[in-house]
């Protein structure tokens, strides 16, 4: 039979393990952006506007780009990292660039105007 010791020992790190792992899920429900979290769909150079993916669920969403040259770099396929909570859309590992414009509006893949 094990030692109250060990078994003392293995309860708090148990409890530990319990701690930080709640505390990373906090974390990302805090509306941290997720990185790299959506593939670009569609991109319309006349307007600005950009749809995207998150590639888990499916959830699709637009989000308007101004600066033209950044547009113009932009390619289909490319990740994006997304804060739904914050409405904010950070691409090229850039840092929060775009607002979400309309979410979970239905696309065309692959569609570049």
């Amino acid at each position: 039979m094990k030692s109250f010791s060990y078994l003392f020992k293995m309860f708090f790190l148990l409890v530990a393990v319990c701690i930080v792992s709640f505390g990373q899920a906090k974390q990302v429900e805090a509306g941290e952006a997720a990185i790299n979290c959506c593939d670009i769909t569609t991109i319309d150079l006349k307007s600005g506007l950009v749809t995207s993916t998150e590639t888990t669920s499916g959830k699709v969403f637009h989000f308007k780009v101004s600066d033209q040259k950044l547009l113009k770099n932009l390619k289909i396929g490319d990740k994006v990292s997304a804060d739904f909570n914050g409405g904010k859309v950070a691409v090229l590992g850039l840092s929060p660039c775009c607002n979400i414009e309309q979410p979970n509006v239905k696309a065309q893949v692959g569609a570049r105007k």
